[in-house]
Parts: structure tokens; C-alpha cells; sequence
């Protein structure tokens, strides 16, 4: 059995590291976890990823910003709380922006790589450590944060190692980069520089490996995200026409209104009984969500709950009739949320709204026969009526996922891709 050195803080790399790597035993190959301490709830973290992977613990003190809350607690600020938006709130009217301007241009001007970089040493004095006793074949780093790509440079350099970089998130190439132009800039000399040390560089979608491949100048593979195959059986599905969706809504960014007027005008036909009727939001509770209920009159079924612990969340997701995916604008086309593959393991049926685009989250669930695209509020209107008469025929929207197809999705498969890549590098 090999022995994979995995330089990963599971406070932000979940649930992916945790979903992929104890299942690399199957492949021969062991991953040993450098993290920090982290939730024990923390997405993704069974006891099965426990069992299978030795956790190496690096201390973490907090990033470089904790200075700057320890002071603002002191001044009244709540901890558990984000501080940005606090601040915002006790600035002057009309002021408010200004807030995450300022935090905004501390972080670009005073934090390098990023906020995460207090963790680099600790991360590799533990890898360092933990080398005396293990024969490490190899050393993986994910972010975010880029921090762990320098601490894992630095354990490839001292150990003579090859050097996976798992770019779960871009870093200047994401649609998010949050910094000026200045720092993009020297944020992308940077980032050339240190991932052409990488023996490899892994994402998370054909379309964002095709975009860091042409900015790196070299070859980049795409291992997905997944999910882990349910091992219970599933729940009874709800006895109401439940429309689920799961985490926040983000403005202008996801439109939930073509389903939302298709809804209101098969009830104004009268072909979908609101007493059967629910569309239910577990997240964030969104001011336009409640105006866009009220313009199509949708209060009676619409139910905005806030925010769920992680397993309620999944048990919502596989007792709902059907799945309601929200596709994000053409910006971030190729990106795979986590929310696809926590549908997909669900086993219940999506309906998907926006443009379907190839190697995108529609693509894959139309190849997995998981749900359906709605385009337009048509298509939305057509599908619903579709899943309703299927519902009032057996108290239950048929589910058609092809097993074979969804098994390329599946942790198992993906640490396989995994563990053929590392076994290509040729060890030390």
C-alpha cells in the first residue's frame, strides 16, 4: 500500500477530500489528512473517513484577519457572527458598502497568498513530522486555500516528492476573484509560477480544466466532485407534490421565476391542486424570493424554512417529490456544484432550470436520465404537469437514474481516477 501525504484544512476542503479519499485503499493507495481541527459534523466526515484515513494534526491559530475580530469583539462585535456584515451595520447611512470594501482592500493589500497563509508553517512542520515515522510516495494539496499549494511546494521540495495541486476551486481564473486588477495581475504571475512546480494539476470539470489549461500552459485533468452511494434505504417520498430546493439562492445570479410562473398558471387552469402543492426553500431566507412569491400569488404553497443542519438537508432531499436545480448564469456554465451531486444521491427526480450547456450540470443530468431541463417557463409548466400526473397516479414521481451512468459520479470510481493518476506519477 502507497502512502498519499494530503495537505488539506477540512474546515473548506469538504466534502471532497473527505468523500474521495478513504475509498483509495481500492486502488492501493492510503491518504494521511494534514488538517487543522474541524467540526465533527463538517460535511462529508464519517466514520468511515476517519477509519480509513489517518488525520495529522497542523494547529491552527486563525487567519490573518483574527487580530482584527478579537478587536472588534471587544468593541461589542459577536463572534459566530460575520463581522463584515456587522460593521456594515454600524456604518453611517448609505454607508454600509463601504464595510466589505475595507475588509476587501485590507485582505488584497496585507494578505498573501491569502487570509489562510498563518497556516502554512504549521502545515508543513506537521507533514515533516509526520514524515519520520511514514514513507510518503506522494503529496496532494486542495484548495481553497491556495496557502496549502505553498505548504505542499514546500513538503514536495524537502521530501523529494511529485506534487498533486487539486484545484477544487480557480483561483484568479474564478468567476469570484474578489481583488483589484493590480493584485490579479501579480495573483496570476504567482500562481504560473507555482503550479508549474505541480507533477500535476487537477479540477473539478472538463470546462475549468480546458480554461486552467490554457492559462497554465500544461495539461490539467478533471476529476469531479461526487457523492457518497446511499447505504440506507429510501425514505417514503412526501405525501404532498413537494418542490424542494436546498442551500441560499443567490440574485441575479440563479432565477427560480420560470418555475414559479409555471406553478401559477397550471393553478390558474386548474390543472394542479394547491392543497396538494408545496415548493419548499431550505436556506437563507431571501427578500426577492418572498416578492417573487407574492407576484405570482404562490403564499399558500411556498415555504421559505432558513437554514437546516447538513443531515436534515439530505433527508429533505430524498423525500422530495422532485428536486428543484437552479443553474447559474452563462458566467459559470461548466461549473459542478456540490448541490448536483448531493441531488444526485438522493435518487430523486431534478427538474433543472436555465440553458443547457454541454459538459455543464444539465448535460449531466440529462445523461444520468436524473430529472429534466426546463429552458423557459414552458418547459417548466410541461414538466411539472407531467411529474404531477405521475404523482397523482402513485403518490410518487417515478425516478429513471441510470445506475451505470451515475457510478462515474460515485467516490468509489472517483478515487480509482484518482489513485490511476497518482500511480502515473511514478513515485519517488
Amino acid at each position: 500500500m502507497k502512502n498519499l501525504l494530503v495537505i488539506a484544512n477540512l474546515n473548506h476542503a469538504s466534502p471532497r477530500m473527505p468523500g474521495i479519499m478513504p475509498h483509495l485503499p481500492a486502488g492501493g493507495w492510503r491518504a494521511h489528512i494534514v488538517t487543522p481541527q474541524f467540526p465533527a459534523n463538517a460535511p462529508g466526515v464519517s466514520d468511515f473517513f476517519r477509519a480509513q484515513c489517518p488525520l495529522i494534526d497542523a494547529p491552527y491559530a486563525g487567519d490573518a484577519l483574527m487580530f482584527w475580530r478579537r478587536l472588534l469583539m471587544r468593541r461589542g462585535f459577536k463572534s459566530g457572527s460575520s463581522m463584515t456584515e456587522q460593521l456594515a451595520a454600524r456604518m453611517p447611512q448609505g454607508k454600509s458598502s463601504l464595510a466589505g470594501t475595507l475588509v476587501q482592500w485590507y485582505q488584497a493589500l496585507f494578505t498573501y497568498p491569502d487570509a489562510e497563509s498563518t497556516w502554512i508553517r504549521p502545515a508543513v512542520e506537521a507533514a515533516l513530522a509526520a514524515a519520520q515515522n511514514t514513507r510518503f510516495d506522494a503529496v496532494l494539496s486542495t484548495a481553497p486555500y491556495s496557502s496549502s499549494h505553498y505548504a505542499a511546494l514546500c513538503v514536495k521540495k524537502q521530501l523529494d516528492l511529485p506534487w498533486v495541486a487539486d484545484l477544487r476551486d480557480l483561483w484568479t481564473r474564478n468567476h469570484n476573484y474578489p481583488f483589484f486588477a493590480p493584485r490579479k495581475a501579480l495573483d496570476s504571475f504567482c500562481e504560473r509560477r507555482l503550479f508549474a512546480q505541480a507533477d500535476a494539476v487537477v479540477t473539478t470539470s472538463p470546462d475549468w480544466a480546458r480554461t486552467q489549461s490554457a492559462f497554465l500552459g500544461r495539461p490539467v485533468r478533471s476529476i469531479t466532485n461526487g457523492y457518497e452511494p446511499p447505504r440506507t434505504p429510501q425514505p417514503p417520498a412526501d405525501r404532498k407534490f413537494s418542490i424542494v430546493y436546498t442551500g441560499p439562492v443567490y440574485q441575479g445570479k440563479q432565477d427560480p421565476e420560470p418555475v414559479m410562473a409555471a406553478l401559477a398558471s397550471l393553478f390558474s387552469k386548474k390543472l394542479l391542486d394547491p392543497a396538494k402543492v408545496s415548493l419548499d426553500f431550505f436556506g437563507q431566507q431571501r427578500a426577492f424570493l418572498s416578492e417573487l412569491v407574492r407576484r405570482h400569488g404562490l403564499e399558500s404553497v411556498t415555504a421559505q424554512h432558513g437554514p437546516v443542519p447538513h443531515a436534515e438537508s439530505v433527508l429533505r432531499q430524498r423525500s422530495a417529490q422532485v428536486l428543484l436545480f437552479l443553474q447559474w448564469e452563462a458566467s459559470r456554465k461548466g461549473v459542478y456544484t456540490t448541490k448536483l451531486f448531493e441531488y444526485l444521491a438522493a435518487r430523486r427526480p431534478i427538474l433543472a432550470t436555465g440553458a443547457y450547456s454541454p459538459e455543464g450540470p444539465s448535460d449531466i443530468i440529462r445523461a444520468t436520465n436524473s430529472g429534466a431541463l426546463a429552458e423557459t417557463a414552458a418547459d417548466a409548466e410541461r414538466i411539472l404537469l407531467e411529474f404531477y400526473n405521475a404523482y397523482l397516479a402513485s403518490g410518487s414521481v417515478p425516478y429513471g437514474g441510470l445506475p451505470e451512468k451515475m457510478r462515474a459520479f460515485e467516490y468509489p470510481q472517483l478515487a480509482l481516477d484518482y489513485a490511476a493518476l497518482l500511480d502515473g506519477l511514478g513515485g519517488k
